[in-house]
């Protein structure tokens, strides 16, 4: 299963607006990445994403509401998706939202609309699985159990953390002690791996049976997995789960991070520090060689590691409704500074809040015609501060002759829209 192409009208902040899942010459992109500042919609892209594909069984968990969905002037609306199947057929999902319908009928609705995966959910719980993490993810109690969750459907339980906030992911500790427990130690080996592979500098190194807790090797000796940081345990929650659920589906794969899927995340490097956020989606790239990945960012440094004609950006021009733009050129190619004052940022400044600050100041009092002596004071003062400081840093960067005409690409289109 690939997911080629969503559309989504009035829903939520969109009127209107698309999203092409293929590459240029129909080859599927294996990356998307979405950034944008915080109210532009990358989140409900995500979640209309989760619930084209949830089918219409484990809707019922997840949209408690239709209406909410609806833009707020509109009375109706739709998300439509294209999916590609193993044998190469193209399929339409939808899901149509009408105000006032109710749940109920929204729901029988997706009957007709999901059939084409409906179907092959009827058939095999393998078909298209898809697994979505909220930025809000949390590793599990042993009360949060998949057992004793909130969602009983096997696909909502799969996204939950995506739609509530408070939803806790399978703990990872438990579902551990008790693989280990059924396997006699033999599968362990699989959750040694991907532990130690996915918390770079850390091994895991046992389980703590009377603790009940997995113990990792650091540069500070035997640590519990619950004290580690909210970066580590951050990624431990998500990983741990979509290990668990992947291994329940695909029980019978020696690797099981190698089966084909949909995974949807979040502010995928949420608590991460910069050095781990440059190598995180080669590094995801690498441990999922088969999954469709869809995540969103904040991060400069996230998105200069993503591939050419994969970064997405959600942006408002003028007050208007937000739209989603693709990053022309490659991120890879532009220093961080390069990037940061792209459109794709909002043109931020590079330069510090308070640098900033002063040369706006300084550019104010210069264009006086008649300067006091309190200005020209002022002025020096200014000059003091902000003299070492370059103009553009980056004029104090040696610069490829492929970046340099790559960012006056970037800069000579981006001008040419406003």
């Amino acid at each position: 299963m690939y997911l080629k192409s969503i559309r989504l009208k009035n829903i939520k902040c969109f009127k209107d607006v698309e999203i092409d899942f293929d590459l240029k010459g129909g080859n599927n992109r294996k990356w998307t990445v979405l950034l944008g500042e915080n109210g532009t919609g990358k989140s409900t892209i995500l979640k209309s994403i989760a619930l084209l594909m949830a089918g219409s069984d484990a809707l019922v968990e997840l949209v408690r509401q239709p209406d909410d969905l609806l833009r707020k002037e509109a009375n109706k609306g739709s998300i439509v998706g294209t999916i590609e199947t193993k044998d190469g057929k193209v399929r339409e999902l939808k899901l149509d939202f009408v105000r006032g319908k109710g749940v109920s009928r929204f729901l029988s609705g997706s009957q007709e609309t999901l059939q084409p995966l409906n179907e092959a959910l009827e058939h095999t719980n393998r078909s298209y699985p898809v697994f979505a993490y909220g930025a809000a993810r949390r590793l599990g109690s042993e009360q949060s159990f998949s057992s004793r969750s909130p969602q009983k459907h096997p696909r909502a339980r799969s996204m939950s953390s995506l739609f509530d906030r408070n939803a806790q992911l399978n703990p990872l500790e438990q579902w551990a002690m008790d693989l280990d427990y059924r396997s006699g130690g033999l599968q362990m080996s699989i959750v040694r791996k991907v532990l130690s592979d996915f918390l770079p500098e850390l091994t895991f190194s046992e389980i703590d049976k009377d603790g009940r807790s997995l113990l990792f090797e650091t540069d500070d000796g035997l640590v519990p997995l619950e004290h580690l940081s909210d970066g580590y345990q951050n990624v431990a929650a998500w990983v741990g789960d979509l290990l668990y659920q992947i291994t329940e589906i695909f029980d019978d794969y020696k690797n099981p991070l190698h089966a084909r899927g949909l995974l949807i995340i979040d502010e995928v490097d949420l608590h991460l520090h910069p050095k781990w956020q440059r190598t995180l989606l080669e590094f995801l790239e690498k441990q999922l060689p088969n999954m469709q990945l869809i995540v969103t960012t904040h991060s400069v440094v996230t998105a200069q590691q993503t591939p050419e004609n994969s970064l997405f950006y959600c942006i408002r021009r003028d007050k208007s409704r937000p739209e989603i733009v693709p990053f022309e050129g490659d991120p890879g190619k532009l220093l961080l500074n390069q990037l940061i004052v792209t459109e794709a940022f909002g043109h931020i400044s590079d330069e510090s809040v308070e640098i900033e600050s002063h040369r706006a100041r300084y550019r104010k009092l210069h264009k006086k015609k008649k300067k006091t002596k309190k200005d020209l004071a002022e002025m020096e003062q200014l000059s003091d501060v902000i003299g070492a400081v370059p103009e553009d840093p980056s004029e104090d960067i040696v610069l490829s002759d492929r970046q340099r005409a790559l960012m006056q690409k970037i800069v000579s289109r981006q001008a040419t829209k406003q």
